[in-house]
């Protein structure tokens, strides 16, 4: 007897949360009317975001590897000047902000105009 009332309350829970699930996917299926009417509006706005963000990926890909390429050579070879000066630290400055220095990233900021590109530092 046990066993049937115990089943009968799990029966009654789990119907009670599909009620639930089923209330929230209907409330979601018919209200995203009002998000995209809103998004229609200025569609030609986020595709271009869209369309700079991708853009930005794709040229920060090759961008970021000869940059972290030419930093790494750079951090290597300003230690070897500071061993090579016995330890003239302002030698191997100007070498590492050289190389070190500068954006890893290509935003879309940058691919507008409005930023400048500084693959090397100041």
């Amino acid at each position: 007897m046990k066993h049937i009332i115990a089943d009968s309350q799990h029966r009654t829970q789990a119907s009670y949360w599909t009620r639930v699930l089923l209330l929230c996917t209907s409330l979601c299926l018919l209200f995203p009317a009002v998000g995209p009417a809103t998004a229609l509006a200025d569609t030609g706005e986020k595709a271009t975001d869209i369309g700079l963000g991708l853009a930005s990926f794709v040229t920060t890909v090759p961008y970021g590897a000869v940059k972290v390429a030419y930093a790494g050579l750079g951090a290597i070879i300003g230690g070897f000047t500071y061993l090579l000066t016995a330890g003239d630290i302002d030698s191997a400055n100007v070498i590492w902000e050289k190389s070190l220095l500068g954006h890893y990233v290509i935003t879309p900021d940058h691919l507008t105009g409005n930023t400048p590109v500084k693959f090397v530092g100041p």
